[in-house]
């Protein structure tokens, strides 16, 4: 996938597709949408303050997600990515990995295993604070209700990414174990890349199902995230491969 390096996580490239910048505006622009319609009774200058705040808080969940993911990975021993990209679906790594060796494929998923993991312990400490705090802060209810879309973002993106394609963590877990059984580095790989194909199909024609049935803004996350798995699963998995635009 290509993208633009925006730093290094551990010493390994962090980059953002070229369409992040859209995919935070849209994610801006549905949470103004919502925020009046989920929670009624604000002022208007709150909810254009819990749209902001919730956009950053989205998008700085995925960077701690990899942050912790690269740690986890290390401390496992598991064979570290060569570059993370960030994405609408969460940050994705990416590895030209092709060991059969059975202890380096068991640290890689528990590895894999440990991005799911992740996400769902930040939405629980969202919730944890969300009903936490209520009763000590007066007038909380707009921060509760940013921190229960945060808890909903990371549950949703844990259940994504126990989908078995690449380039979600599900999907590194089926490359390694069709590594292991088969001894075929490519034929693993080929295998996680049509899983994710189809993953994205099914994504997107969720999208444009709920656009033609119910006309909800919400259905164009689907065709969004879709897309995303799509061009995912068909990037190069090589570290030589072309990286930057």
């Amino acid at each position: 996938m290509r993208g633009w390096e925006i730093g290094r996580l551990g010493g390994i490239p962090l980059a953002v597709p070229p369409l992040f910048a859209l995919w935070t505006v849209f994610l801006w622009w549905s949470l103004t949408w919502n925020f009046p319609r989920s929670h009624v009774g604000f002022p208007d200058v709150t909810y254009r303050y819990m749209a902001v705040g919730a956009t950053f808080l989205v998008v700085g969940s995925i960077l701690i997600h990899e942050v912790l993911a690269v740690a986890a990975a290390r401390l496992l021993g598991a064979r570290l990515p060569d570059r993370v990209v960030i994405g609408p679906c969460g940050g994705w790594q990416f590895t030209d990995d092709g060991s059969t060796d059975p202890a380096a494929i068991r640290a890689e998923i528990v590895s894999a295993f440990c991005g799911p993991a992740i996400y769902m312990g930040l939405a629980m400490i969202c919730l944890g604070l969300s009903f936490g705090l209520q009763p000590q802060i007066p007038n909380f209810l707009p921060t509760r209700a940013v921190l229960d879309m945060l808890a909903i973002v990371n549950s949703s993106l844990a259940v994504l990414n126990l989908l078995p394609g690449a380039p979600l963590d599900a999907g590194r877990v089926l490359s390694a174990i069709l590594r292991r059984s088969t001894g075929d580095p490519e034929r693993a790989s080929g295998a996680a890349r049509f899983g994710g194909t189809l993953i994205g199909l099914w994504l997107v024609g969720i999208g444009v199902a709920g656009l033609a049935s119910f006309n909800a803004l919400w259905s164009l996350w689907g065709v969004i995230l879709g897309v995303a798995v799509l061009e995912g699963a068909q990037a190069p998995q090589r570290a030589d491969a072309p990286r930057d635009a």
